[in-house]
């Protein structure tokens, strides 16, 4: 084979030169060859010269000059730039119009698709699961059937759309659809928040369930698509109304709805609006922060060609949010201006629909002074009086004149008064300043462990007492025979169903939620906390205490604020709220108490005055065994043989205590949410007697006998 000639000359050069000796024959070019002599050899081959990725010579110079040194000289300059850097302008802008365009499909890529299903499997949503997950990693070449986790169908969406259908049916309640009156009034006098109220009471609710009833017969088979109609349903109002500001603009305007509907009607307003008001409040905040972000990956996946985390990608993907909500900017409430807020002034036509002008009197309690709320309670008589509805709906006092947490309803003092009669030696009327209750009711209740450890400042140790107290009188009250509610409003209902209820599960919101559940966890809260120094920052005690506060929120103290963001990280028990059945109990038996009242005005027992709420009001209580609260009521009341120990009496004690405990739990300006309460764990031993130091080894039995010497006569 032929040695071949070396590539000694550049590309192009060779063409170069026959250009600029013209036209030759083969053999004319051989003698010259052989005439001037030299290498013979061919061009080299072409190869692109490769640019350094991090690095680009400017074109331009730059003079340099050091201060006392030879004159100026020219360098070139480089320009360096690190990988991240680099990286980073490599990267696509997620701002960009076309990825942000609805009328343009995307596509999913297998980087972004499994790094969405892995998000969605996080415990927070659990709208993947882990099994799901595996598959989509697996799935390299082709993309696996996108299905949702088949507990998220079946549990997770049962449980948001409870806290919506809550919110919805109380705005209904307030402002029904078909009551053309009130509505019409309401929209002349108050345009906002008409706008307001009628945007949440026409969320699409049918629609949900009706979708939910068709996933949920399959739930095994669904897919993300199939949650299309469904996430239309939830977002298009939550999007419309996220602008507004729950303390500054939603609360104020169900205040105004409150006290338009007072001045319509105000004893319809206290005994049913008030507590439609006040449930409207509580799952308002649950649905616009908490759902929408629980279900933020479902829709994400919807709509997005990449993984956003919560806020990016409402901002990134707001073209393709509108579209798919079929809204517009125009469409959403803006934040109203203080104007805006407060009432329209009707015209002379519209002037005989619309209600009178409020005045100082008219005002309701719901958004009146503290002071005036106990001015105007102070004027009730008896223990049958209503709650203002500054108690049962957590409203907050506008001027602030006075400390809120100091003004107490006359039914809350009367409870504390009843309750320092049974108790005595504990300072009831100061029970906002936290004296320690565990030293003195250990010794009246056979508490089990656990007790000890609540915080003697944490109002949960005021809840744990109240509710053994009540499971003793519930003991007495199982014989008493409850008869019919009348109002002006409503139909005649028994009322045996619900006390029954409430009393019958009494025994397992001790022994299953506030043992079972809180006590246990705060055990093991102490024990973590003890076993090692650095144990308070592990996740594990992180968990505890986020539980613990949880607990706290479902079932005892609604308005319990801390630092959470997401669901509880456990299953719910499916049990009524305790802070509930304590208010619905508290209703109830407020009015049955103002019955017997107007019964003993009228003779009482004397002449067997009969009462529609109560059967057998002058029929002796009934306690087949002697409990603390037997004996005590016992000897409160004349003895064993007194006329006095009747079930209207036993009511009377019992509407006391649970006052009390109402207050507490539903009051959003009882001290048990006050900046003075603390715990959740008594931190050191020296805890158990701060407070009062005559609590630090007390006798109640002795107490009480002391008591019962001081008293010029039994207690009526």
């Amino acid at each position: 084979m032929a040695k071949r000639p070396p590539a000694i000359y550049e590309p192009g050069e060779l063409d170069r030169i026959r250009q600029k000796l013209g036209p030759l024959d083969p053999e004319e070019a051989r003698q010259l060859a052989q005439k001037l002599g030299g290498e013979v050899g061919v061009e080299k081959t072409y190869i692109p010269q490769r640019e350094h990725p991090h690095r680009k010579g400017r074109e331009e110079t730059v003079s340099v000059s050091v201060k006392g040194s030879a004159p100026r000289h020219r360098v070139e300059v480089i320009e360096q730039e690190d990988e991240t850097k680099g990286w980073r302008k490599s990267k696509k802008n997620p701002s960009s119009a076309s990825e942000d365009d609805p009328t343009k499909t995307f596509h999913l890529s297998y980087r972004e698709r499994v790094k969405m299903d892995r998000w969605a499997s996080d415990v927070t949503f659990e709208i993947k699961s882990p099994i799901q997950v595996l598959f989509s990693i697996l799935s390299v070449f082709k993309d696996p059937p996108d299905l949702v986790y088949h507990r998220f169908v079946t549990e997770r969406m049962n449980e948001y759309y409870s806290k919506l259908e809550a919110l919805v049916t109380a705005v209904r309640s307030l402002l029904p659809r078909n009551n053309v009156h009130r509505n019409e009034a309401f929209r002349l006098r108050y345009p906002f928040a008409y706008q307001v109220m009628d945007t949440l009471r026409y969320w699409n609710i049918e629609l949900i369930t009706s979708e939910l009833g068709r996933l949920q017969a399959h739930p095994r088979t669904v897919q993300v698509s199939d949650f299309s109609d469904i996430l239309k349903a939830f977002y298009r109002p939550i999007i419309l109304l996220e602008q507004l500001d729950i303390e500054h603009h939603v609360k104020p305007l169900f205040k105004i709805l409150y006290t338009f509907l007072y001045q319509e009607n105000p004893q319809e307003a206290q005994q049913k609006h008030q507590a439609m008001v006040r449930k409207a409040l509580v799952n308002y905040p649950l649905v616009m922060k908490n759902i929408r972000y629980l279900l933020y990956p479902l829709l994400m996946k919807l709509l997005s060609d990449r993984w956003f985390d919560y806020e990016d990608f409402f901002k990134w993907r707001k073209n393709r949010i509108y579209h798919f909500l079929q809204i517009k900017e125009s469409d959403r409430l803006s934040p109203p201006e203080p104007e805006d807020m407060g009432p329209r002034e009707p015209k002379e036509k519209e002037a005989e629909s619309s209600p009178a002008p409020e005045k100082e009197e008219d005002i309701p309690p719901l958004i009146q002074e503290p002071v005036e709320t106990l001015q105007s309670t102070e004027s009730s008589q008896g223990t049958g009086e209503q709650p203002s509805p500054q108690e049962t709906t957590g409203g907050t006092a506008e001027h602030g004149a006075a400390p809120v947490a100091a003004v107490l309803s006359r039914a809350v003092q009367k409870g504390l008064d009843t309750l320092g009669h049974l108790f005595p030696g504990i300072p009831w009327q100061r029970l906002g300043e936290y004296p320690d209750l565990y030293p003195y009711f250990s010794r009246v209740f056979d508490f089990r462990r656990g007790y000890e450890l609540i915080h003697p400042r944490d109002p949960m140790l005021h809840i744990a007492v109240l509710m053994h107290i009540l499971e003793e009188l519930f003991y007495g009250l199982r014989y008493v025979r409850f008869g019919i509610i009348n109002t002006e409003h409503t139909d005649p209902a028994r009322i045996d169903d619900t006390i029954s209820r409430i009393i019958t599960n009494w025994h397992e919101y001790i022994e299953r939620i506030l043992e079972k559940d809180y006590l246990h966890r705060l055990d093991e809260y102490n024990e973590a906390l003890t076993t090692a120094s650095d144990s308070r920052s592990s996740s594990f005690t992180k968990r505890l205490l986020l539980e613990i506060n949880w607990i706290k929120r479902l079932y005892f103290l609604p308005y319990h604020t801390f630092d959470s963001f997401g669901p509880p990280p456990f299953n719910r028990n499916e049990i009524t709220p305790i802070y509930s059945d304590v208010h619905s109990l508290k209703k109830i038996l407020t009015l049955v108490a103002a019955d017997i009242e107007e019964a003993i005005k009228k003779g009482g027992a004397e002449r067997q005055v009969t009462c529609s709420t109560l059967d057998n009001p002058w029929e002796p209580y009934v306690f087949q065994i002697p409990n603390p609260l037997s004996v005590r009521l016992d000897a409160l009341l004349g003895g064993k043989k007194s006329r006095k120990k009747t079930n209207a009496a036993l009511i009377f004690f019992t509407i006391a205590v649970v006052t009390v405990l109402d207050h507490i739990m539903n009051n959003q300006q009882s001290w048990a949410y006050s900046e003075k309460a603390a715990g959740p764990l008594r931190s050191t031993e020296e805890e158990f007697s701060e407070g009062l130091s005559a609590l630090a080894s007390p006798d109640p039995e002795a107490l009480f006998k002391e008591s019962l010497k001081n008293r010029e006569s039994p207690a009526e």
